[in-house]
């Protein structure tokens, strides 16, 4: 019964609140009497008792908060950068992304309901931490290519590609490997669609980069031999795109050999660790790049915009 009662009266003090002007309120400053006054919940409840004097008008000259307030309206007006494939998405382009989506297992409902995602019409991910028994279906697209762990331990290990169910008969998988030598593995899949193509990769961190050029070369040659000249290669390369990285200038001059140009802006990070290792090279230099956030993984997804001829 006392636990009632307390209860009530609590509930009686939150609804009304009296000022009483004439002992202690008379000098309270404007952001005092903001304060006092925002601590009852509507204005039946709110009595006062007194003259109210009301407060001298904020200016330039005595509010620093109007001051700040006027500067970030004026000089300091934020630019929003980022662009979605869902604002460019129409029926001459086509939509490739890629991600690091550090398990798919664990982010698959995040996966399903991203706008943004499903705006894509390719979606390659990478570490997907999946087992075969595993079922991973969207509505309204195929999965095209995919592996999964060999142990029943997951790891960070799998790949997935998903490809719009309209966009099926277009799409070819052209070239596909994977090399896997005890904790260290690197994965490069070609497909085609129309007269482009797509080269996704994911090199884990200690997997040594001979080995992943390697792989990168014979998919570019087996395009080449099929008359896929424009080609758009993006992914994990693990190989931080600045000088103090060891395989910076490998991958560079391989680019260069073969054509392709750095197509994402190299000042921009792709991961929650300020370092860009998500990469984009194509042999159409004016391919349109961008990288997004992520809510689950601590890499962003990056996507490129392919326009159909």
């Amino acid at each position: 019964m006392g636990s009632s009662v307390k209860k009530e009266t609590e509930n009686k003090y939150q609804s009304e609140l009296m000022f009483n002007l004439k002992k202690k309120q008379q000098n309270l400053s404007r952001k005092l009497l903001y304060t006092a006054f925002s601590r009852v919940e509507s204005l039946q409840g709110l009595h006062i008792s007194g003259i109210y004097k009301k407060p001298i008008r904020a200016t330039i000259e005595n509010d620093p908060s109007l001051r700040e307030m006027i500067r970030m309206r004026s000089e300091a007006q934020l630019l929003f950068l980022l662009t979605f494939p869902e604002e460019v998405k129409n029926d001459k382009n086509i939509i490739a992304l890629f991600h690091n989506v550090r398990s798919l297992n664990l982010h698959f409902p995040n996966v399903c309901s991203d706008r943004t995602l499903i705006a894509c019409d390719i979606i390659m991910l990478a570490e997907t931490w999946s087992q075969p028994a595993d079922r991973y279906e969207i509505d309204n697209f195929t999965i095209a290519y995919r592996t999964d762990c060999a142990s029943t331990k997951r790891k960070a290990f799998g790949t997935l590609i998903y490809v719009k169910s309209a966009l099926l008969p277009h799409i070819n998988i052209l070239f596909q490997n994977e090399s896997i030598s005890g904790t260290n593995h690197s994965t490069v899949v070609a497909l085609t669609v129309c007269s482009k193509t797509v080269i996704m990769v994911y090199k884990s961190p200690k997997c040594q980069w001979l080995v992943l050029q390697q792989q990168l070369q014979q998919a570019i040659n087996t395009s080449l031999q099929n008359n896929f000249h424009e080609i758009a290669i993006m992914g994990d390369f693990n190989i931080k795109y600045q000088v103090s990285d060891p395989n910076f200038k490998n991958l560079n001059e391989f680019m260069i050999q073969n054509n392709c140009f750095m197509i994402l802006d190299p000042t921009k990070v792709s991961t929650d660790h300020n370092s860009l290792i998500d990469l984009c090279f194509s042999t159409n230099a004016q391919t349109n790049s961008f990288i997004f956030e992520s809510v689950t993984s601590d890499h962003k997804p990056i996507w490129i915009e392919l326009i159909n001829p």
